[in-house]
């Protein structure tokens, strides 16, 4: 069966992954995105930061060696390291696109919002320091932003602009990027891999709508994609016509409307609605986990935006009207969710930071361990290098740990696994057949529920090789905390 994810590039749609974790590098969860989904750009921002630092322990070692640094400052060298990662993966696609698509976007910190020369400030040294051509710099549309988001496209930044609700704001950011390109175009500065996106939030709109339609139920649900939808035909005009034209035959790229926040909020409308709905050419789809697993099983791509522009009197205006006369003002809307957005996520950040503060205050006790407790690890090494504790272990020689003849048994029954690798040569061919049936039967993933020791292995052969093609996803609940278990379940 194709693969929806695929599908979209062919209607003109990119696929962007909305979330980076340290692992997905690691173990070539992102590459394989790329390569089995089409995948062709990210996303991140502080909140996923977050909840990847405060999983696992991948960013361990790079902790304790900045340890002594402000946490600010750790924070920035992790996050770049990782959208470096992520730029290196999607390279292959930013190249051969012609440096129209494959990027990665990285934010300025969210306590910049209201701060224009701020945002330049950092803006410059985040495109300076990741130091890839395929990262993009994200910052929100709010006002004060909007000449430094200019500024920044006029000096080469490739620019996401982001947390943008309404369409006086999408007017704004579509002057800053023209504008900006003209200015290159006038000083003879090329403007054939300037890049920018303008990230518009979609079900966001729905979640603060709804809840004021009551008494017009036949119009809760669509403000997000009406409202979208508006962005779009706006797209399509303005970028035609004899100003674009020259910019276009000067190599300039269009700005795309990206659509962000099209995860289903209402738990009444289907998984994949914001994502179906808003299909088209020149456009990208930033989708976080829950809706990449919906598209990816029963997503159904057509070209639904070049239909709506074709009917947009009846499935636009209509939409947008009887949102009028029911009392909602659009823009307000927008006004209200862009300060809730910038509130909100600047409350991740803090969060964040303080987060990370407590892991480097607990990992710096490791680091600045005493002498002493050195020393007493070092003589315990070295007696048992003395004692010949590895060759003992291998040898199965259960005397090592006690000279009790009932106990040395159960100890060496229990060795058995140090000859595992030898014994399951055999038994490749059954679990291989055994995962092809699984998929066959339409299964894509396996959970492991295990306590301690039974857990360990499958979960660090999970994470060393990932998943085969063809494969079944592994997830290993090691765990009776319900979140964890929900987390698996969605």
């Amino acid at each position: 069966m194709p693969n929806p994810l695929q599908r979209l590039h062919e209607l003109g749609q990119s696929f962007w992954y909305d979330n980076i974790r340290r692992e997905m590098l690691l173990d070539g969860g992102l590459a394989r995105m790329v390569r089995e989904d089409g995948l062709r750009g990210l996303t991140s921002n502080p909140t996923i930061f977050a909840k990847a630092l405060a999983q696992g322990t991948a960013y361990d070692a790079d902790t304790r060696r900045l340890w002594t640094r402000p946490a600010e400052e750790i924070f920035l060298e992790l996050m770049i390291a990782d959208i470096q990662g992520a730029c290196d993966v999607l390279r292959p696609v930013y190249d051969a696109s012609g440096g129209a698509d494959g990027f990665c976007s990285i934010e300025v910190f969210p306590d910049l919002a209201r701060d224009a020369s701020g945002t330049m400030a950092q803006a410059r040294m985040l495109w300076q320091r990741v130091n890839r051509p395929n990262v993009m710099v994200k910052i929100p549309s709010t006002p004060e932003c909007i000449p430094a988001i200019a500024a920044c496209l006029s000096e080469g930044i490739n620019i996401n602009i982001t947390l943008m609700f309404g369409f006086r704001s999408y007017q704004a950011v579509v002057e800053a990027y023209l504008g900006a390109l003209e200015k290159r175009l006038a000083a003879k500065q090329p403007i054939g891999k300037l890049a920018s996106v303008a990230s518009l939030f979609v079900s966001r709109v729905d979640t603060k709508v709804d809840a004021r339609l009551a008494a017009h139920p036949e119009l809760q649900g669509k403000a997000g994609i009406a409202n979208s939808r508006r962005m779009y035909q706006y797209f399509e005009q303005t970028f035609a016509g004899p100003r674009w034209e020259k910019l276009k035959a000067a190599g300039a790229h269009p700005q795309r409307l990206l659509w962000a926040s099209t995860s289903t909020k209402n738990p009444k409308y289907p998984d994949t609605l914001y994502a179906d709905a808003l299909i088209g050419a020149h456009t990208v789809d930033t989708m976080p986990d829950a809706t990449v697993e919906a598209f990816r099983d029963h997503g159904q791509p057509a070209d639904r935006l070049r239909e709506a522009m074709a009917n947009y009197g009846r499935e636009v205006e209509a939409v947008l009207d009887g949102l009028a006369q029911a009392g909602i003002d659009m823009e307000q809307v927008a006004l209200e969710l862009q300060n809730e957005g910038v509130d909100s996520f600047e409350k991740s950040f803090l969060e964040l930071i303080a987060g990370l503060k407590v892991k480097v205050a607990a990992l710096s006790q490791t680091i600045a361990a005493p002498a002493a407790g050195r020393a007493q690890a070092t003589a315990a090494w070295t007696q048992l290098d003395g004692a010949q504790a590895a060759a003992k272990v291998w040898k199965k020689d259960a005397a090592f740990w006690s000279a009790d003849a009932g106990v040395r048994a159960k100890i060496a029954n229990r060795l058995g696994w140090l000859a595992l690798p030898q014994a399951m040569q055999a038994k490749v061919a059954e679990v291989q057949a055994f995962a092809a049936e699984c998929r066959k039967a339409g299964y894509r993933d396996a959970v492991l529920l295990g306590m301690g020791g039974s857990s360990l292995a499958p979960e660090v052969y999970r994470e060393v090789f990932g998943t085969a093609k063809d494969g079944l996803r592994v997830h290993v609940l090691d765990t009776t905390n319900p979140d964890q278990i929900a987390a698996v379940e969605a």
